[in-house]
């Protein structure tokens, strides 16, 4: 009989909750990774970061696609030489778009805080004849 899916992540849940589990599987899986050659830990690390938020390599694609390959916020190219950032709601985990780096922390500092991030634009504006 197969295991449901519910029934499967309430197992991991507790299997990782039992003592030094998490910390032997996460020692196992950095020295996997540490073994591998630099491009090969990029595309593991890549894999486990499309998997945690549900998106396969098609489905990350069209959103590049879809924003113009820019970022969702500063609507800037990626000048990193690195991923786009997957921005999601922290209470629901349904994945908003994506961001460059600098924009997708400057949301985590504000905590997705909307007034936080209007109080900062308002500030922002008190200067602006003040700046560059």
């Amino acid at each position: 009989m197969a295991i449901s899916t519910e029934a499967d992540k309430e197992y991991r849940r507790r299997y990782l909750a039992t003592p030094g589990v998490r910390e032997l599987k996460n020692k196992k899986q950095r020295l996997y990774i540490a073994s591998k050659p630099p491009e090969e830990r990029k595309a593991i690390a890549r894999r486990g970061q499309l998997s945690f938020y549900g998106l396969t390599e098609e489905t990350y694609a069209a959103l590049v696609e879809s924003q113009n390959n820019v970022c969702g916020i500063c609507e800037q190219p990626n000048s990193l030489n690195r991923n786009w950032d997957i921005d999601h709601c922290h209470t629901t985990g349904v994945v908003r778009g994506l961001l460059c780096h600098h924009c997708n922390t400057m949301l985590g500092q504000a905590k997705d805080n909307i007034e936080t991030l209007l109080k900062g634009a308002e500030y922002l504006g008190k200067f602006k004849t003040q700046s560059t």
